[in-house]
């Protein structure tokens, strides 16, 4: 069983993960991978295209993610799609922006191998693609696949741990998490591990972080 003690703990899931066979290079740790491609079939069989666009993330990538945002080389998107400047916010608001959307490195779910991002290939194109709330309430692309994931997900092993919007991290009814490992990460991590791993990394406006680090905890961690 994996735990997390330390940044390096954290790091060494990317030796864990495997490729997801007909997913491109996307990967997950392996006692996900069956229940995932049963899912994949059974909406299949249901007229939907299960295809993953987001799976394990390393801790390096996701902080190029982070940095080039805080320094407004990538877009910082709002809940209705505007775009918002690091030059015209203060580093907390920018730091909040940025986590509506995208989470800070070491606390993203997609370290785990337990957790992805879906689309139905059959209802929207990728190249068109955004992933945003509006694409699966009614009349968006892939509000049907949905819908069809709302009833099917309490049959299978993976929830969605962002089905509400709590004010914090934005709804994401395409994320999906393979419970039996992923609920046992959760309760591995608390304010003060987080807090050890982004004081090792670099980290964009991590002064800023740390001084509002509880705050911020229990905004969009908890």
């Amino acid at each position: 069983m994996i735990k997390i003690n330390n940044l390096d703990d954290l790091r060494d899931i990317e030796n864990k993960v495997v490729t997801v066979d007909g997913e491109g290079d996307h990967k997950l740790l392996p006692e996900a991978i069956s229940e995932y491609q049963a899912l994949r079939e059974k909406a299949s069989r249901n007229g939907f295209k299960m295809t993953i666009v987001s799976s394990y993330r390393s801790i390096n990538h996701q902080i190029t993610i982070w940095n080039k945002k805080a320094l407004g080389e990538r877009p910082i998107f709002g809940d209705s799609n505007e775009i918002f400047s690091p030059t015209d916010m203060s580093k907390l608001e920018t730091i909040q922006r940025i986590m509506r959307f995208s989470a800070l490195p070491t606390t993203s779910r997609h370290h785990w191998g337990t957790d992805f991002d879906v689309y139905d290939a059959n209802a929207i194109n990728y190249k068109d693609l955004l992933l945003t709330p509006s694409e699966c309430k009614d009349g968006g692309a892939l509000c049907d696949f949905h819908n069809w994931l709302s009833e099917e997900l309490p049959r299978t092993s993976f929830f969605r741990p962002y089905s509400e919007d709590k004010g914090g991290v934005s709804p994401e009814m395409w994320h999906l998490s393979f419970s039996p490992l992923s609920l046992i990460l959760e309760n591995n991590f608390h304010e003060d591990l987080y807090k050890k791993m982004i004081e090792k990394i670099d980290l964009e406006l991590k002064d800023a972080i740390l001084e509002d680090f509880p705050s911020i905890y229990q905004r969009f961690l908890r």
